[in-house]
């Protein structure tokens, strides 16, 4: 099914990222109490360019794993970071959430149109990041063509069943009066005691 190969490919370029929290996506890590701390970032895995691709792409994995419940309320968190701030990240969040397939606010056409506008200079963003944003512009796009090919070919698919039901009804009802006039004649035909 075309939205799980979309879903397939995102988690297979990213299978050697590892996993992270939704608070790492944001700078923070859990600390034992319950609250956030910021993460200290060091080392090879996040040298300059490296960091914000993988902190996206684990993301992606890591609230596609969520449950309903939980995704819909990261989707309402990230629209209100969304609608109250137009950055990058809130950008690259809201168009990766409106991707997950099978989601309840899936949407492949306007997850495909905030992934070409990150393609934009406006973002200033790393070349790994206006690619990965291409790439997954790309992808959603012809997803997008597919969902309205489907559609198209599901309607006409109703059409033509609604049609058949109908043709069907009718050739019923001729059969009836076939019947019937076959009984009829029958009937005059059986000779009177």
């Amino acid at each position: 099914m075309p939205p799980k190969l979309l879903a397939l490919i995102i988690v297979t370029s990213v299978t050697c990222c590892g996993c992270a929290s939704i608070d790492e996506m944001h700078g923070h890590a859990a600390t034992p109490g319950g609250g956030a701390a910021p993460v200290r970032t060091a080392g090879a895995a996040y040298a300059p360019g490296v960091p914000e691709l993988q902190r996206l792409f684990r993301y992606y994995r890591r609230v596609s794993t969520l449950s309903p419940k939980e995704l819909d309320s990261e989707y309402q968190q990230a629209s209100k970071a969304f609608a109250m701030k137009r950055s990058a990240e809130n950008q690259w969040r809201m168009a990766m959430l409106l991707g997950i397939p099978g989601s309840a606010f899936y949407d492949s056409t306007r997850s495909s149109t905030l992934f070409k506008e990150l393609t934009n200079e406006e973002f200033h963003q790393s070349a790994e990041l206006n690619d990965a944003a291409y790439l997954m512009y790309s992808l959603l796009d012809a997803q997008s063509q597919l969902d309205k090919k489907l559609g198209a070919a599901t309607d006409r698919l109703s059409e033509a069943q609604s049609a058949n039901k109908k043709m069907q009804d009718q050739l019923d009802a001729l059969k009836a009066i076939e019947s019937t006039i076959y009984q009829r004649n029958k009937a005059e035909d059986t000779p009177k005691p």
